[in-house]
């Protein structure tokens, strides 16, 4: 039983990160394009059916568009990443946490 996650596709990142991301991280390999995570883990894959998807769905379509901008570094103990800005839900692109 696989456990999903919620992503924001970033392709435009692809550029800047895709040569390193395709030589040090496995999920490049197997083709995740450059993302944000949003949720992980959500549920797992047997959970994630039609209803769950439109759902989804709705609630995404709900939400303007905004920018993202990727302006620094962060670290997890095993991953190097871009730090999204900004980083939370109607907050101001130069606020920074932590």
């Amino acid at each position: 039983m696989g456990i999903s996650g919620l992503v924001l596709a970033v392709p435009q990142a692809d550029a800047a990160v895709g040569r390193w991301r395709r030589r040090h991280d496995p999920t490049a390999r197997a083709g995740m394009p450059a993302h944000v995570t949003l949720v992980y883990p959500f549920i797992g894959a047997r959970e994630r059916d039609v209803a769950v998807t439109s759902r989804l769905a709705e609630l995404f379509a709900a939400e303007p568009p905004f920018e993202l901008r990727f302006e620094r570094l962060g670290r997890f103990a095993d991953a190097l990443w871009l730090a999204p800005e900004p980083d939370a839900p109607g907050a101001p692109p130069d606020r920074r946490v932590g």
